[in-house]
């Protein structure tokens, strides 16, 4: 039901986890919305009751951020595509200063196919006849790659109406629940009962 779940008692309370939907807190046979953490642990706020601390968005990627080399390309190109070398493998050190840690860590999640043995984030482009084109194609990939890792890392606003319908859902599951045990209460005496009169 909840998907990939990480389980935290405290006081007798059941939390569970999952990064892509709201939390929901069990105590007893009550159900209850909690706070939820989102991307690689940020939160509404902290256990304190502080704000979390607030990342930087990217900046925008230039060929000084990044290691550049040419190969020779085997895609468009005419006659030049074995002749010239315009295919781009582009890197990007993930252990740089002005990239945030969190952000770097969501990379390193979503782009793990993508990561060479050195902890680069390696980008191949041939998409173009030219040097410069694959250059610039290979830098907005680089960009967009970056740009998603920063937004898995914000905290997700609370949505009123999406709240009231869980709200509401859960609800309508604690009433069904306590039909359930009711009726089930109810067969139980009336097999007493019959007990009780076929011994009399």
């Amino acid at each position: 039901m909840f998907g990939r779940m990480s389980t935290t008692l405290c006081h007798r309370t059941t939390v569970f986890r999952r990064a892509s939907t709201p939390c929901f807190q069990r105590n007893r046979c009550s159900w209850t919305i909690v706070p939820r953490s989102v991307g690689s642990g940020s939160n509404t706020s902290n256990v304190d009751g502080s704000k979390p601390r607030k990342i930087p968005p990217v900046k925008r990627i230039t060929r000084d951020d990044v290691t550049i080399q040419f190969a020779r390309s085997s895609g468009a190109g005419g006659q030049n595509v074995n002749k010239v070398n315009t295919k781009v493998d582009m890197r990007l050190n993930l252990t740089v200063d002005w990239l945030d840690e969190e952000v770097a860590d969501a990379v390193r999640r979503m782009q793990k196919k993508r990561i060479n043995k050195d902890g680069e984030l390696v980008i191949m482009s041939q998409r173009t006849r030219s040097q410069l084109g694959n250059i610039e194609d290979a830098l907005e990939k680089v960009q967009e790659i970056l740009d998603d890792a920063h937004r898995t890392t914000l905290p997700i606003e609370e949505d009123p109406e999406k709240k009231k319908q869980i709200e509401k859902q859960l609800k309508k599951g604690n009433e069904t629940r306590l039909k359930k045990k009711q009726l089930k209460g109810d067969k139980k005496k009336e097999r007493r009962s019959g007990k009780n009169i076929k011994d009399w």
